[in-house]
């Protein structure tokens, strides 16, 4: 079942004197969250320059991993598979590894005012990522066009937005009643069991508030999948709505990436293109569209 009701309207962004947008983009581990809200902080982050023509627009990065407690606080359970047998293991991948409190008053003082708390710091950035596949000349091009739309939604001064990025960002209750009422746009990124597996083996490990996790044997395909498949099986339905209903069938859907779009609409988020299989060339216009309206109707 879904965390939470679904709206009764489409989330309200048209309101003039707002400044600040957060947008969430949520997905699967490593289906390219990282990457594509690094691309966007560079097209969306826009100096007015000499003329002071342009209004300036900032984009900046809150990634859910920042909000992880301590490394000694994280649930540690009992998971057990054919491959590795039964075994006491991190749950890094369960709400209950989230410093909810600290997640909800760093939003809050983003929604604010803009910009995070002096006393918090990202530890993200730490984090390698493999390259993007978008060269700096579509980069400078999609500056460009974005340059373009602020000059001609005359938008404020000071005009912000910060991406929240992580698995998590639409699904356990006591995230959506934080998040929701502060995300402006809410963005997906699905992939599929394989494409997952493969792209997450392939990391080295992540920089932690005590030192640096690297997956053990078969962690991906006993802890981090199954929670994903949980957490986010009210968004698949055999896949926009063309299974039969069963169990196996909304697995499958889960398993190849397939949600079911029209229920994610009804909860106001948007799915992007594929199921892990689209590069990233593809993806990247897609969001900045969905950005680009949402500044539209907040400038109206």
């Amino acid at each position: 079942m879904p965390p939470h009701a679904p709206p009764k309207s489409p989330p309200s962004t048209s309101t003039s004197s707002k400044t600040t947008f957060i947008i969430g983009l949520s997905g699967p581990s490593s289906s390219g969250k990282t990457t594509l809200a690094r691309l966007l902080r560079q097209i969306f982050n826009i100096n007015p320059g000499s003329s002071n023509r342009t209004s300036p627009l900032r984009l900046f990065i809150l990634h859910e991993d920042d909000f992880y407690k301590t490394d000694k606080l994280i649930p540690r359970d009992t998971f057990t598979s054919a491959e590795h047998g039964e075994r006491e293991l991190d749950d890094w991948d369960c709400v209950e590894s989230i410093d909810l409190p600290l997640l909800k008053r760093v939003l809050g003082h983003v929604k604010r005012c803009g910009v995070g708390p002096d006393d918090f710091a990202s530890k993200e950035d730490q984090n390698t990522v493999g390259e993007s596949g978008v060269d700096e000349g579509e980069v400078r091009e999609y500056q460009g066009r974005v340059r373009e739309w602020v000059d001609a939604l005359n938008m404020g001064l000071n005009s912000g937005a910060g991406a929240i990025n992580g698995t998590a960002t639409v699904n356990e209750k006591e995230l959506y009643e934080i998040l929701d009422p502060l995300l402006d746009l809410k963005l997906f990124l699905p992939s599929s069991r394989q494409k997952t597996i493969e792209r997450r083996t392939k990391r080295t490990g992540y920089v932690t508030l005590e030192g640096f996790w690297a997956d053990p044997p078969g962690y991906v395909e006993d802890v981090v999948w199954p929670n994903y498949a949980r957490d986010h099986a009210w968004l698949f339905d055999g896949g926009d709505g063309d299974g039969d209903g069963s169990e196996a069938s909304r697995q499958q859907a889960i398993d190849d990436g397939r949600v079911d779009r029209d229920v994610a609409a009804r909860y106001g988020v948007h799915i992007g293109p594929g199921s892990g299989d689209v590069h990233l060339r593809e993806i990247l216009p897609w969001a900045i569209e969905k950005i680009r309206v949402v500044l539209g109707q907040a400038a109206t």
